[in-house]
């Protein structure tokens, strides 16, 4: 039995099955039908026949498109029991809903929150994932002030004008919010370099 599954019985021949929120089993479901949209007769589930149910769609693993009802086309649907990851041949796992391969399915909520990462930097700031990274090589993957990358998994922060909306570039976590705080006023941040140097302390090497 799948996982997530329970055992019913059919409230119509009363045969048990794996039922999830169906209340009769697969062949009680499977009727003699008239397709609501060209009038023919079939036996089925659906309320359509498959010439009208039938479209040419993107399959969703290999991207070809083919006429069908399904969502994958069937080249894919001969290696289902692989993982759906482009270029991942390991066996997928076993189970009701399992689409990738044990590691794959780990990084599943990875995954999830940089497609969320993704679609905020577009949102907010006009900047596609093919630009970000664009912008990112040109900077050679660090920070645009300080040259040193993000600590941990988080990406570098798309930095714009507060004021005209335009993208200056990528940077950490630290060099991010110290614009914010100096609000963008380089007479502020000039006096800050101006304080540190008159207040810098001379370490000599080794201690001496």
């Amino acid at each position: 039995m799948y996982q997530g599954t329970t055992e019913k019985t059919c409230t119509r021949c009363g045969n048990t099955f794996p039922g999830g929120t169906n209340q009769t089993c697969g062949p009680c479901r499977t009727t003699d039908r008239q397709c609501i949209t060209c009038g023919k007769a079939f036996r089925g589930r659906n309320r359509q026949c498959y010439d009208c149910r039938a479209t040419d769609r993107p399959c969703k693993i290999c991207g070809v498109v083919f006429h069908g009802v399904n969502r994958t086309c069937t080249r894919c649907l001969s290696g289902k029991t692989s993982c759906q990851m482009p270029r991942c041949e390991e066996p997928k796992l076993r189970g009701h809903g399992h689409k990738y391969c044990a590691q794959h399915s780990a990084e599943g909520p990875q995954r999830e929150r940089a497609q969320i990462v993704r679609r905020k930097r577009e949102r907010e700031f006009g900047v596609t994932h093919e630009e970000f990274l664009a912008l990112l090589d040109a900077q050679a993957g660090v920070c645009a002030i300080c040259g040193n990358g993000n600590d941990g998994p988080r990406q570098l922060s798309i930095d714009h004008d507060h004021v005209t909306g335009a993208v200056r570039g990528l940077l950490c976590d630290r060099c991010n919010p110290m614009l914010g705080y100096a609000r963008d006023n380089t007479a502020v941040l000039e006096a800050a370099i101006e304080y540190l140097k008159r207040n810098q302390v001379f370490k000599p090497p080794n201690g001496v």
